[in-house]
């Protein structure tokens, strides 16, 4: 069973951290219809993006990233990460969000 350890409320759908401790953290990224976050990049965090049909992004420092849900349907990944949330650079933002969260 998985509990969740805290929710946290995003413009584009919310975030729930299942797992977080000194080495790694999962999240439940829930992406409203329609809806994308922030094209951004880390300088040192690394995720894996595992997405509902099974497909699995590894993004790596410095690649430059977004999700995006598709019109009509919301959408969920699951994050699983090494390194700081703090680590980001937006380089675009639908909601004028210019620094980190």
């Amino acid at each position: 069973m998985i509990v969740m350890v805290k929710r946290v409320e995003k413009p584009w759908g919310w975030e729930e951290f299942l797992v977080e401790n000194e080495f790694y953290r999962i999240k439940r990224l829930h992406v409203n219809a329609g809806c994308r976050n922030s094209l951004q990049r880390h300088k040192e965090k690394v995720e894996t993006l595992i997405y509902p049909d099974g497909k699995i992004v590894h993004v790596p420092p410095l690649k430059v990233h977004r999700i995006e849900a598709p019109p009509d349907k919301d959408l969920e990944v699951l994050e699983v990460s090494h390194g700081k949330d703090e680590d980001v650079e937006r380089l675009e933002d639908d909601y004028g969000r210019t620094t980190k969260t």
